[in-house]
C-alpha cells in the first residue's frame, strides 16, 4: 500500500474501546476506521477532516474500500458526514496558480461519530451496558 504523502506523526495512536465492539458490533478495519474518527471527534465539538489517504494508512484499506466503509458507517447511523464546498481559493497562490484555480472549488468532508454528540449520561449508559455484556 502506498503511504500517504503526509503520514500520521510518529507516536500517534487511536483507542479501541470495548463499547465499540460490544454495543456497535464493530470489528477489524471497520472498527479501526470508526476509532480514528472517534479520536478526532470525541470532545463533542470537533470533526475528522483528514484525507482518505490518512484513513487508508490507518486501516490498510484502498481508497475505494475506505469510501465504501465510510458510506456504510454513515448509512448505519454510526458516523455523520457534512460535505464542505469552498469557492475561495487557498491563500498565497501565485498568479499562475490563481488562474488555474478560477472556476474550481475545494471540497472536503467533516466526519464525526454519533456517540461523540450524545450527552454524558447517554454515553455512560452505552459504556456501562457494554461492560455488562
Amino acid at each position: 500500500m502506498k503511504r500517504p504523502s503526509k503520514s500520521p506523526k510518529r507516536g500517534g495512536y487511536i483507542t479501541l474501546q470495548d463499547w465499540m465492539v460490544r454495543h456497535y458490533h464493530l470489528y477489524g478495519r471497520e472498527l479501526i476506521l470508526y476509532a480514528v474518527i472517534q479520536s478526532f471527534s470525541q470532545d463533542g465539538d470537533s470533526f475528522f477532516t483528514g484525507s482518505i489517504n490518512y484513513l487508508s494508512f490507518w486501516t490498510g484499506f484502498s481508497k475505494p474500500t475506505v469510501i465504501k466503509y465510510l458510506k456504510q458507517l454513515v448509512s448505519d447511523g454510526l458516523i455523520m458526514k457534512e460535505e464542505i464546498y469552498c469557492e475561495d481559493p487557498p491563500k498565497n497562490l501565485s498568479k499562475e496558480e490563481l488562474k488555474k484555480w478560477q472556476g474550481k472549488h475545494r471540497h472536503f468532508c467533516k466526519y464525526w461519530t454519533t456517540f461523540s454528540r450524545l450527552s454524558p449520561d447517554e454515553q455512560s449508559a452505552i459504556i456501562s451496558d457494554a461492560k455488562k455484556g
